[in-house]
């Protein structure tokens, strides 16, 4: 009998911690990223974009960037498009290199972008193919934490340059 019952509180217990270490829970909820709650990536980055998927439409986008950017403009993305530019354009990592440029929130809607003390009269906006199908994006607020927010109108003066199905670039330059 005793023997019956540790394995008992020994299955009861690896359900209740792989249930609650695994994401599922969190999945279930449809919760936020949070470092209060474990997620699980491949659970939920359908959902979030935990991490940077580049679709093929994405890699067409970055080809046409990685031909025609300026150099000295920044590209505003949310965080995971942050590294798809990072990985298929180049030289866009030695400028943003100790700037983490690139958040969808730096987009004032003013006629410059403010981004770690500079101000940018020319910014590049980078909308990848999830963003456009969810209407939303994504911040880290810190290395383990998410957070998703409605994607906000694009202001009327900010240009489309490039599409590729869902994934675009546009721009916006002051004279």
């Amino acid at each position: 009998m005793k023997r019956s019952t540790t394995i008992l509180a020994g299955t009861i217990l690896i359900i209740y911690f792989t249930l609650f270490t695994s994401g599922l829970v969190f999945e279930i909820t449809k919760a936020s990223v949070s470092t209060d709650l474990p997620f699980s990536i491949a659970l939920s980055n359908e959902r979030l974009d935990i991490v940077s998927a580049a679709t093929q439409n994405d890699i067409e986008c970055m080809q046409w960037l990685n031909e025609n950017w300026d150099g000295s403009s920044p590209v505003l993305s949310d965080w995971p498009s942050f590294h798809i530019i990072e990985s298929y354009v180049p030289r866009y990592i030695a400028f943003s290199q100790n700037r983490r440029t690139g958040y969808l929130s730096s987009m004032t809607g003013k006629d410059t972008v403010f981004i770690n003390s500079k101000v940018y009269h020319k910014y590049y906006l980078f909308l990848s193919s999830w963003n456009i199908s969810h209407g939303k994006y994504v911040e880290a607020k810190s290395p383990y934490q998410r957070t998703t927010y409605d994607l906000p109108d694009i202001p009327p003066d900010v240009i489309l340059i490039h599409q590729c199905r869902n994934s675009r670039i546009y721009v916006k330059e002051i004279p």
